[in-house]
């Protein structure tokens, strides 16, 4: 099949092309992005007060009591955070957000 490619080397040509095109297609898209949201790669660069799911757990159960039953990665309002979800000591089940750049647990 290898052989077949080669005796047209201007399809091998355009297909090589094509693949490099598909290979770079996100890195151009993600250049776009980066230059018309300036403000937000800045906020983003701020030092994170809640670095792992483990803090994030720690912080939920210590305003809230109870068990932690699972820890996951989100954002708030563009900013990293991570979502808890506890099982109270009563046994209602609640979902804690905590905001990794500014601590705060809502």
């Amino acid at each position: 099949m290898t052989q077949h490619l080669f005796k047209k080397p201007i399809r091998f040509s355009y297909l090589i092309a094509a693949l490099l095109l598909c290979l770079l297609q996100p890195n151009l898209s993600y250049a776009k992005n980066d230059h018309g949201k300036k403000g937000e790669a800045q906020h983003q660069a701020q030092p994170l007060r809640i670095t792992d799911s483990n803090q994030a757990a720690q912080l939920a159960k210590s305003r809230y009591g109870g068990k932690v039953l699972k820890v996951s990665k989100q954002k708030i309002g563009g900013d990293p955070a991570f979502k808890v979800k506890l099982v109270t000591n009563d046994g209602r089940i609640i979902y804690v957000s905590v905001n990794a750049v500014t601590g705060s647990v809502n």
